[in-house]
Protein backbone atom coordinates (compact mmCIF):
# COMPACT_ATOMS: atom_id res chain seq x y z
CA UNK A 1 0.00 0.00 0.00
CA UNK A 2 1.06 3.58 -0.81
CA UNK A 3 2.83 4.97 2.06
CA UNK A 4 0.77 8.44 1.83
CA UNK A 5 -2.82 6.45 1.76
CA UNK A 6 -1.29 4.82 4.45
CA UNK A 7 -0.58 8.18 6.67
CA UNK A 8 -3.98 9.17 5.69
CA UNK A 9 -5.75 6.14 6.92
CA UNK A 10 -3.71 6.60 10.13
CA UNK A 11 -4.88 10.07 10.19
CA UNK A 12 -8.48 8.66 9.90
CA UNK A 13 -8.42 6.28 12.64
CA UNK A 14 -6.95 9.46 14.94
CA UNK A 15 -9.63 11.79 13.86
CA UNK A 16 -12.11 8.68 14.78
CA UNK A 17 -10.68 8.42 18.03
CA UNK A 18 -10.47 12.18 19.13
CA UNK A 19 -14.35 12.99 17.78
CA UNK A 20 -14.70 9.88 19.94
CA UNK A 21 -13.48 11.32 22.88
CA UNK A 22 -15.80 14.45 22.38
CA UNK A 23 -18.62 12.61 21.57
CA UNK A 24 -18.88 14.22 18.00
CA UNK A 25 -21.80 13.10 15.35
CA UNK A 26 -21.05 14.07 11.74
CA UNK A 27 -22.99 17.07 11.80
CA UNK A 28 -21.18 18.79 14.92
CA UNK A 29 -18.19 18.14 13.20
CA UNK A 30 -19.17 19.79 9.83
CA UNK A 31 -20.14 22.86 12.23
CA UNK A 32 -16.91 23.06 13.81
CA UNK A 33 -14.88 22.58 10.97
CA UNK A 34 -16.62 25.60 9.01
CA UNK A 35 -16.21 27.71 12.17
CA UNK A 36 -12.16 27.00 11.65
CA UNK A 37 -12.30 27.81 8.06
CA UNK A 38 -13.94 30.86 9.22
CA UNK A 39 -11.51 31.84 11.72
CA UNK A 40 -8.78 31.03 9.19
CA UNK A 41 -10.04 33.87 7.11
CA UNK A 42 -10.90 36.05 9.75
CA UNK A 43 -14.28 35.74 9.36
CA UNK A 44 -17.01 35.98 12.22
CA UNK A 45 -19.95 33.80 11.65
CA UNK A 46 -23.41 34.31 13.37
CA UNK A 47 -25.64 31.65 14.55
CA UNK A 48 -28.03 32.51 10.89
CA UNK A 49 -24.70 32.43 8.84
CA UNK A 50 -24.21 28.81 10.07
CA UNK A 51 -28.30 27.52 10.21
CA UNK A 52 -27.90 28.92 6.11
CA UNK A 53 -25.25 26.30 5.46
CA UNK A 54 -27.57 23.85 3.16
CA UNK A 55 -24.41 21.93 2.63
CA UNK A 56 -24.20 20.25 6.49
CA UNK A 57 -27.96 19.58 7.23
CA UNK A 58 -31.49 21.23 7.44
CA UNK A 59 -31.68 24.23 9.93
CA UNK A 60 -33.33 21.68 12.40
CA UNK A 61 -30.40 19.75 12.73
CA UNK A 62 -27.96 22.77 12.62
CA UNK A 63 -29.66 24.25 15.48
CA UNK A 64 -29.74 21.16 16.86
CA UNK A 65 -25.86 20.36 16.63
CA UNK A 66 -25.20 23.97 17.38
CA UNK A 67 -26.85 23.69 21.23
CA UNK A 68 -25.36 19.99 21.80
CA UNK A 69 -21.49 21.90 21.03
CA UNK A 70 -22.79 24.91 23.62
CA UNK A 71 -23.29 21.88 25.86
CA UNK A 72 -19.89 20.29 25.40
CA UNK A 73 -18.87 23.96 26.00
CA UNK A 74 -17.00 23.38 22.52
CA UNK A 75 -18.62 26.84 21.44
CA UNK A 76 -19.62 29.74 22.86
CA UNK A 77 -21.85 32.60 21.74
CA UNK A 78 -20.31 36.13 21.69
CA UNK A 79 -22.85 39.33 21.65
CA UNK A 80 -22.97 42.61 20.25
CA UNK A 81 -24.76 45.77 20.92
CA UNK A 82 -27.10 44.41 18.63
CA UNK A 83 -28.50 41.62 20.86
CA UNK A 84 -30.58 40.23 18.26
CA UNK A 85 -27.10 38.70 16.64
CA UNK A 86 -25.11 36.30 18.29
CA UNK A 87 -21.93 35.08 17.04
CA UNK A 88 -20.72 31.48 17.31
CA UNK A 89 -16.65 31.04 18.49
CA UNK A 90 -14.92 27.82 18.89
CA UNK A 91 -14.08 27.53 22.79
CA UNK A 92 -10.43 26.86 24.16
CA UNK A 93 -11.85 23.61 24.07
CA UNK A 94 -12.93 23.87 20.39
CA UNK A 95 -9.37 24.86 19.53
CA UNK A 96 -7.55 22.12 22.02
CA UNK A 97 -9.89 19.30 19.15
CA UNK A 98 -8.27 20.96 15.98
CA UNK A 99 -4.58 21.23 18.41
CA UNK A 100 -5.22 17.20 18.73
CA UNK A 101 -5.91 16.43 15.54
CA UNK A 102 -3.15 18.72 13.93
CA UNK A 103 -0.86 16.46 15.92
CA UNK A 104 -1.85 13.69 13.36
CA UNK A 105 -0.60 15.84 10.06
CA UNK A 106 2.42 14.85 9.21
CA UNK A 107 5.62 17.55 8.81
CA UNK A 108 6.79 18.58 6.09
Amino acid sequence: MDSKLQTYIKYLKYESEINALYSLDSFQIKILNELIYAEEKGIQLCVSDIMAFKHIASPATIHSGIKKLLAKELINFRTVSDTRIKYVELTALGLERFKNLSKAVPKS
